[in-house]
């Protein structure tokens, strides 16, 4: 099975400048919108071409994945690396997308202080999240019992009366999905050095989640942790386990 991918670790936080080479950045939502771990503000483009934006960082930054959620009106993503001789792009990876799910793709790492993403469209275009950093993998796949997080569905109604009070239908309120993310077989060195980060990150901050990558890898999952997360503890001779509650967004 396919092991757990993660994308939390975000440099676009830590941006120096950007620049704008096609498209038009609207006004009152400008690109600071998209990298702000926020969902309820976005970016906007109001020229119907798609757009570039070109990123640039005070020292070289490695990235081996971009996601991105709720982006309306995009077809493409693409994300390329400023060469070392700085003379070309090199293109890193491409995404095709339709709606507004969250897309996740990933890379061969590459290293640059320069980066560009070309979002190709046909329409104006808004993004509420935007990541450009390294994923994490975890050391082994999800086993039996584990539900995907596009099955695990979460649907809040509100039921609907008329003034007699009978039931005239119900209406979503919110939906989502909630599961538990079960990670077992860890070394107590991959713990303290790969799973500890992203814990720390998690506390605060949300973060994507493929569970298989490589059989479905539209599946995926703009999370936030549900409560506190359970320390690791040690369950398999020397080895460590530990569960994490997620919800979030698959659609």
């Amino acid at each position: 099975m396919s092991k757990v991918r993660i994308g939390y670790d975000n440099h676009l936080e830590n941006l120096q400048s950007y620049v704008m080479t096609s498209g038009t950045e609207d006004a009152s939502n400008l690109f600071a919108n998209c990298i702000d771990n926020n969902i309820y503000d976005w970016f906007g483009v109001t020229s119907t071409a798609g757009a570039i934006i070109d990123v640039t960082f005070a020292s070289n930054v490695s990235a081996s994945y971009v996601g991105l959620y709720r982006g309306v009106g995009i077809t493409k993503v693409t994300i390329y690396y400023r060469s070392p001789d700085d003379t070309s792009w090199i293109e890193a990876g491409h995404k095709f997308t339709t709606g507004t799910q969250p897309i996740y793709f990933d890379f061969s790492k590459a290293s640059s202080s320069k980066w560009r993403f070309e979002f190709t469209a046909t329409t104006t275009i808004t993004i509420a999240d935007l990541r450009l950093g390294e994923y994490l993998t975890s050391e082994q796949g999800v086993y039996i019992g584990y539900s995907s997080p596009y099955l695990s569905r979460r649907v809040d109604y509100k039921t609907n009366k008329s003034d007699s009070g009978l039931p005239v239908g119900r209406s979503i309120k919110s939906q989502g999905y909630r599961n538990t993310l079960n990670l077992e077989f860890m070394t107590d060195s991959w713990v303290r050095s790969d799973l500890l980060p992203f814990i720390k990150h998690a506390e605060q901050k949300p973060f994507y989640m493929v569970w298989n990558v490589s059989e479905y890898p539209d599946e995926v999952a703009y999370s936030v942790t549900d409560g506190n997360i359970a320390a690791p503890r040690h369950s398999h001779a020397g080895l460590q386990s530990v569960s994490i509650r997620m919800t979030g967004f698959v659609e």
